[in-house]
């Protein structure tokens, strides 16, 4: 489908002394809208991308590591 895209993100929590790495898998329906934009919005979303629904699901176990240790 050409407005529906599979998504790969990790985000991270850093607390104290660890750090915890999630990875997820998001599908996103989406659209380029042609309504006239601000001229302030244009450098932001100069294509008018708009993103109508989401859905996002853990796609592994979290990782756990040190603060001082950096995670790839």
């Amino acid at each position: 489908n050409r407005t529906t895209a599979t998504v790969r993100l990790s985000t991270e929590e850093k607390r104290q002394n660890t750090t915890r790495r999630e990875h997820w898998v998001a599908v996103i329906k989406f659209r380029y809208t042609s309504t006239p934009l601000k001229n302030e919005y244009r450098f932001d979303n100069p294509l008018g991308f708009q993103v109508t629904e989401y859905r996002r699901d853990q796609e592994s176990l979290p990782d756990a590591a040190p603060a001082d240790r950096t995670v790839q």
